[in-house]
């Protein structure tokens, strides 16, 4: 995940919550249902276009992740969205 959007990922959860991603993600695993983990771990990329260093990948029934190359490897650059 590129820097920016991990203050993105942080951005969206509960305040008080921290600041940095593990603790982030701590808590968004304890706010999401079961269905919703199912959901991200069964996701379908359905359409992925690039552009140079940029690239967007669609998610079935989900939302947009956009993706920036950086030092050779793709990373996670925002597409996040709040519950």
């Amino acid at each position: 995940m590129t820097a920016r959007a991990k203050q993105q990922l942080v951005s969206i959860v509960p305040k008080g919550t921290g600041s940095t991603c593990r603790s982030v993600i701590g808590t968004i695993s304890k706010l999401i249902t079961g269905a919703q983990v199912r959901q991200v771990r069964d996701a379908k990329i359905v359409d992925v276009r690039v552009h140079g260093d940029t690239a967007t990948a669609r998610i079935l029934g989900a939302t947009t992740a956009r993706l920036t190359k950086t030092g050779g490897h793709w990373l996670i650059s925002g597409g996040f969205q709040a519950p």
